[in-house]
């Protein structure tokens, strides 16, 4: 588990956890993968049973699963939504898994998927890429 008592970015008396306590701007460079950085928030969330608020951005990840175990929401709406995009170019787990009593809300989720074979034949039975959006 991710030792909060180490990040001078987590008030004393958190009621929610934001993905600035970890390292990721609000206004940052959305191209850059931040899973790393969602896998520490994710823990110490359910390290400290805390819910998790992330801001209107993109949010890429490579592929691993982030598991959230209190619930999990997006701030942003309309053009300036929240989105968890998983750049994974192999078919991969869940973007991300919810487990325990939270829930999920406004968020989009993209799993990278590829988009379907135009005739499907035996060379290519296999062709999916990218991964699940959310498993609960």
């Amino acid at each position: 588990m991710t030792a909060l008592a180490g990040n001078s970015n987590i008030p004393g008396v958190a009621q929610f956890l934001t993905p600035s306590m970890f390292g990721i701007p609000d206004d940052g460079d959305e191209s850059q993968d931040v899973t790393a950085a969602l896998l520490g928030l994710a823990a110490a969330a359910a390290e400290k049973k805390l819910s998790v608020r992330l801001g209107p951005r993109t949010y890429r990840t490579n592929g691993t699963t982030i598991q959230f175990s209190f619930s999990v929401s997006g701030t942003g709406t309309g053009n300036a939504d929240t989105l968890i995009l998983s750049t994974a170019t192999k078919a991969a787990g869940p973007v991300l898994r919810m487990v325990g009593p939270g829930t999920v809300e406004n968020l989009r989720i993209d799993g990278n998927v590829s988009t379907d074979p135009a005739h499907w034949n035996a060379a290519n039975h296999d062709s999916f890429t990218g991964s699940q959006g959310l498993v609960v």
